[in-house]
């Protein structure tokens, strides 16, 4: 199956969500399916349900900007990340890293299609530079996580 996941705006209504300001970083990645799910749904599949070497190299890179990940199997979280709020439009989860800088994921479902949204904001100058390294490599990162046979399969 050929499948794109496109880069995309990442709307006001998703920058009001995340409840960061100031925003000091935003990207959005969308890609289409038949598959309807809530947003919790798919957050569950996009990030617990990624191929065991893609899950060991977020909660590496995680451990390592110094993210306290919630407790695995634990309610209120989705691979570490504490659930924010879940809602039938988007779900917001967050983190909190001790290098200085909290991070929010916002993950919509629409009729056809999924957006991930990741907002950033520097709460410390030493995690400026951190963040501009790692930037374009999450970029490809999440561009190769959202593009997946298994979140295009159509449900039921």
């Amino acid at each position: 199956m050929t499948v794109t996941v496109r880069t995309a705006d990442v709307p006001d209504a998703v920058l009001a969500l995340a409840g960061l300001d100031p925003i000091h970083y935003a990207e959005a990645f969308r890609f289409e399916t038949p598959a309807i799910r809530s947003p919790l749904e798919w957050s569950r599949l996009i990030l617990e349900g990624a191929p065991p070497i893609k899950r060991l190299q977020m909660r590496a890179v995680w451990t390592g900007l110094g993210i306290r990940l919630a407790m695995p199997f634990s309610s209120g979280q989705v691979l570490g990340w504490r659930i924010r709020q879940s809602g039938a439009d988007a779900v917001v989860l967050g983190v909190r890293a001790a290098i200085g800088l909290t991070a929010r994921l916002v993950i919509r479902a629409e009729p056809g299609q999924v957006t991930q949204s990741m907002l950033v904001r520097i709460d410390r100058d030493r995690a400026r530079g951190v963040w501009d390294r790692l930037a374009p490599r999450h970029r490809h990162f999440l561009t190769e996580l959202l593009d997946r046979d298994d979140l295009r399969a159509p449900t039921g």
